[in-house]
């Protein structure tokens, strides 16, 4: 009986629990209450069921067995009523954070002033607004801060406000902000926004660029080693320091006397001496190893810290390449052949790199261009990068290699090389070695400093080279101008590959030359209607457009001269010969398809004429036809001739007349040759 009355209990206990909850979800909704009722009753006929059935459960399992399931209504509407409650303590927490956020910055002395500016820089630094309306809210400003520029500077928004005023004010008001501020430009470098507003200074206030680079003379080594002052360094060195103000701060890497107390006073005499090592070692020998050693930490603490991106960091290696010995120099390329490919993008660096080719080993200089693999296109196109492929060519003695990893990678992108200003010289190199006409003066004297060095590093013979690496990329090349050779002709650069494609590449050509005539008859039939009733030949001929004919007046003149060499009896054989193809007959014949082809492009003065008269394979065949056809070339030719005009001569004042002499002038006096002037003279 004792446990049929604890059960009774606990019956009761849940049912006053039921009676509790139909009581909450009445005050919610009628349709929940009568399900709610539903739910009791028959919750009360499985109580009554299991009180006849069990009779030794504990309390936990009668309180598990006799509670029903509640109602999807009764949890979401609990569930709706809890989020409700703390979506507002949420919002209410927020707010009262704000209002304490609010009340900080109140208590603080610049908080009025700064609230004030902050409504004024909505509106001057907007580009939209008149020039007159801006300089009015900029004076308004500039008198709230005047004075006060260096307090606020360090914050965050009024460093933006800073520099809203150096870009959108006026001179004046730059200035007086440089001013204020030039006590503290190196502490402003360290700051995460300050350094922007050295920046700003450094390009809208020029009289206070002196004052802000020379601040931190003494400190670069220090500033470098930090992200956000090494940045203003990169801007200071690279964009506004003078070639004075550039050594001036390299000068710091060499050692601390050169930080504290700058170059010897023997050296630095005028203030515009721009002093290298070399300079610095000429004059104090005993120097040089301590300058090397300190140049040397500070390149490799530098490459630790990933700041080799650095223009005066490429400057240091620079210096070091240059004045270290093989041993020293080889040392460096072992740890710097990883990220040699991150230096070329700058006049020092690519000229390092370069060196660093000339003294690298063979494996180091394996790896090196196994680095390059990725970027041969951007390193081939870029105004310097292109000289650490050309000191590639000139040092790598294992041909194989270069025809395996090297050469493809710039087969496959020949079209891109072929009219880009920088990357053709890659594959004009390959074709014409050292040619002036093609290969940046500064390029080759870089290339010849490194003559001497590839003595002691390199084996092969440099022609032997060459002509390996020629091998290599001739049949890629002969692809190229095979298939874009009409196209290529018009084109100035492409031309000029097209050209000494044909001249230098060993291998069959016949299909580039029958590309050109393809050229020729796409043009003369384009134009034939046009030129039907004309002696002369239109400009947009092939033979009258600039570029097209001086490609073909190029393959004719070098046809010629390699014919005065095979006949010269002191000249050997030219190894070029083995591939030559007669031009100038081939395209005699494709002009004498066209009826007075021959003869307008002699009335309309095209050099290609003069070229084919003085050609030997075609000088008596061109006579030939050119008399038969204008019977007397003489009378007829000169009808058409145009000497140039020359330029006015300026007016001279009786005075200065007075005093000078009628002396003959033959070189004004000389009346100039044109090309008709030479065929007249050919064909008499």
């Amino acid at each position: 009986m004792g446990i049929k009355d604890k059960q009774a209990n606990t019956s009761g206990s849940v049912r006053n629990k039921r009676k509790l909850e139909q009581d909450i979800s009445k005050d919610s909704s009628s349709d929940i209450s009568d399900c709610s009722v539903e739910v009791e009753s028959e919750s009360e006929q499985e109580d009554s069921e299991q009180e006849d059935s069990e009779q030794e459960d504990s309390t936990e399992d009668i309180d598990s067995q006799t509670l029903p399931t509640e109602s999807v209504e009764d949890t979401e509407s609990s569930s709706l009523y809890a989020n409700n409650k703390d979506d507002n303590s949420a919002s209410e927490k927020k707010m009262e954070q704000k209002l304490l956020k609010e009340q900080r910055k109140a208590s603080k002395p610049e908080y009025q002033m700064i609230s004030t500016l902050k409504k004024k820089w909505e509106v001057f630094r907007r580009g939209d607004i008149d020039t007159a309306q801006r300089q009015v809210v900029l004076v308004e400003a500039m008198l709230l801060i005047k004075g006060k520029i260096k307090d606020v500077t360090f914050k965050h928004d009024c460093s933006r406000i800073i520099q809203s005023i150096l870009k959108r004010g006026n001179m004046e008001q730059r200035n007086i902000i440089a001013e204020e501020l030039k006590d503290s430009y190196p502490s402003l470098t360290n700051a995460k926004y300050g350094k922007f507003i050295i920046m700003g200074i450094l390009k809208y206030c020029p009289i206070y660029r002196q004052k802000v680079i020379s601040s931190f003379y003494g400190n670069v080594r220090k500033m470098i080693k930090q992200k956000e002052s090494a940045t203003i360094i990169e801007e200071c060195y690279s964009i506004w320091a003078n070639a004075t103000q550039q050594s001036r701060l390299a000068q710091e890497f060499y050692g601390p006397e050169f930080a504290i107390f700058g170059a010897p006073n023997a050296l630095n005499g005028s203030k515009n001496t721009v002093l290298s090592v070399a300079s610095i070692v000429s004059s104090n020998p005993e120097k040089k190893p301590i300058i090397l050693k300190n140049l040397k930490q500070a390149i490799e603490t530098l490459i630790n810290k990933d700041h080799v991106h650095l223009s005066i960091v490429h400057k240091c290696i620079l210096e070091y390449v240059l004045n270290a010995n093989l041993t020293e120099i080889q040392e460096l390329v072992s740890i710097m052949r990883d990220i040699i490919v991150e230096i070329l993008h700058t006049k020092d660096g690519a000229k390092a790199g370069a060196i660093c080719f000339f003294y690298a080993t063979s494996k180091d200089r394996k790896y090196i261009l196994k680095t390059f693999k990725q970027y041969t296109l951007k390193i081939s196109s870029e105004e310097y990068g292109h000289w650490a492929i050309l000191a590639a060519f000139e040092s790598m003695d294992d041909t194989v290699f270069m025809r395996k990893s090297v050469l493809p990678d710039i087969s496959s992108i020949v079209n891109d090389l072929a009219n880009d200003r920088f990357g053709r010289r890659v594959l004009l190199y390959l074709l014409c070695g050292r040619d002036r006409r093609y290969i940046g003066s500064d390029a080759i004297s870089l290339l010849k400093s490194g003559d001497s060095i590839r003595q002691q590093t390199c084996k092969k013979d440099d022609n032997l080279r060459r002509s390996e690496l020629l091998d290599g990329i001739s049949s890629n090349l002969l692809k190229w101008a095979e298939k874009n050779g009409n196209n290529a002709i018009y084109i100035p650069f492409e031309s000029q590959l097209l050209v000494e494609t044909i001249l230098h590449c060993p291998g069959d050509k016949s299909a580039i030359i029958q590309s050109i005539s393809n050229a020729i008859t796409e043009s003369q039939e384009s134009t034939i209607t046009t030129d039907a009733d004309m002696d002369t030949l239109p400009d947009n001929h092939i033979f009258m457009n600039m570029t097209s004919s001086r490609a073909i007046s190029n393959l004719l003149k070098a046809e010629r001269r390699e014919n005065d060499l095979k006949n010269s009896s002191n000249s050997a054989k030219p190894q070029e010969s083995e591939n030559k193809i007669n031009f100038a007959p081939i395209l005699l014949d494709k002009i004498l398809e066209y009826p007075d082809l021959l003869t307008k492009m002699a009335k309309s003065g095209v050099f290609i004429v003069v070229h084919l008269l003085e050609s030997p394979l075609t000088s008596e065949k061109t006579k030939v036809e050119l008399k038969s056809s204008l019977r007397n070339p003489k009378q007829k030719l000169v009808k058409y001739n145009k000497p140039a005009e020359s330029a006015p001569k300026p007016e001279t004042s009786a005075k200065n007349n007075k005093f000078k002499k009628n002396k003959p002038n033959p070189a004004k006096d000389k009346i100039q040759q044109t090309a008709i002037d030479i065929m007249i003279k050919l064909l008499s």
